[in-house]
């Protein structure tokens, strides 16, 4: 699940993340992404979220409530231009990992199968499951 109150990141990242071989599924904000999880009924593998959504909403309170609402500790990735030390300190704190805008694309690949794999081996799923939704 990707969730970024910029239709033009979201549409870019499903093109590159599509690409890379993953099921995606963008949101403008946590209502959004319910919306778009619903039907047909999913439980992402991963969500990548900007960190400052529209009308206060953070990538944080997003990542969390999508986790409440699916009981499980979907890992998060929070994606920020934001240099203010108390939100970057907030992010860090969060246990989420936090990249910088702008991000590699190779750097956001490797972030995102280390986030996947880790968690299907915590979960002590096999590797060779079909393409994560994201």
């Amino acid at each position: 699940m990707v969730i970024d109150d910029e239709l033009a990141i979201r549409e870019g990242m499903h093109l590159l993340l599509t690409g890379w071989g993953y099921e995606v599924r963008t949101a403008g904000s946590t209502a959004e992404a319910f919306a778009r999880l619903a039907h047909p009924a999913a439980t992402p593998d991963l969500i990548v979220c900007d960190y400052r959504l529209r009308e206060g909403e953070t990538g944080l309170s997003a990542i969390r409530s999508l986790r409440a609402r699916y009981g499980a500790l979907i890992p998060g990735v929070l994606l920020t231009g934001d240099t203010a030390p108390d939100r970057l300190r907030e992010a860090r704190d969060s246990g989420f990992l936090l990249l910088h805008k702008p991000v590699a694309h190779g750097r956001l690949r490797a972030a995102l199968a280390n986030l996947i794999a880790g968690a299907r081996e915590a979960d002590s799923e096999p590797t060779s499951q079909p393409a994560a939704v994201i």
